[in-house]
Formats: structure tokens, sequence, C-alpha cells
């Protein structure tokens, strides 16, 4: 991990830090809660703002698929999972307004995927 974060607890990020890197073990799922935080791949990028999620989607394979790069400085609360078993115990625990921000933040997701694809068949 680019950043050694601390969880169950808001973490301040400056600008320009690393937060996860591709292909490192699933450590964290974290909410940004002030702030932007950019996710790269080799071929799509897209912005986090606040009341995004990082590394939702990432758990279904057990390690970070993207770069998670802080675009601004930016605060995050780190919620710590090893497994996509564990995604579950987050959403029952926490705050019940957790549920309805992740669902967001993946439809957010999925439209940006959906647009970069529509502009890949277009090019092609």
């Amino acid at each position: 991990m680019g950043f050694a974060l601390k969880g169950n607890t808001v973490n301040q990020i400056p600008k320009g830090t690393e937060i996860f890197l591709e292909n490192e073990p699933m450590s964290y799922v974290c909410v940004v809660i002030k702030g932007r935080v950019l996710a790269k791949t080799e071929s799509v990028k897209w912005q986090l703002p606040s009341g995004s999620f990082l590394g939702v989607l990432d758990l279904s394979v057990g390690h970070y698929v993207s770069d998670y790069i802080a675009l601004e400085d930016s605060m995050l609360y780190a919620f710590p999972v090893q497994d996509k078993k564990m995604l579950r115990t987050l959403l029952t625990a926490t705050n019940k307004d957790y549920r309805g921000l992740m669902v967001n933040s993946l439809t957010k997701y999925f439209y940006e995927l959906l647009k970069s694809n529509e502009e890949f068949h277009k090019i092609a």
C-alpha cells in the first residue's frame, strides 16, 4: 500500500498520496468523507468524489484492481476487510446510510464504465 491507513477511523490523506496500488492484497474499503480520489487502471480513469467508496468491487477478486490516488487533500474512513464476506458485516454493523452511499457510488462507477465503453465503440 502506498500510504499507511488506520482502520476504523478517519484518515487525513495529502494530495498526491497513493492510497492503494493495483494488485495489492485487500486491506481496507474506504469511504471518501472529503476531497476527491482518482481511480485509474491502464485504460480507465475516473474521479471519486465525497461519498464514494474505494475498494468495494475489488473485494470480488481479493486485490485492488486500480491505483487510488488523492487528487486533493482528502479525508477517508477506512474499514478493515480481507474478503467479500466481510462486506456483509460492514453493511449490517455500521451506519445504515452507508448502504445507500455504496449503491450510489457503484451506480456512478457503472455509468462511467458504460460511457467509456460507448466511446470505445465510436472509435472502433
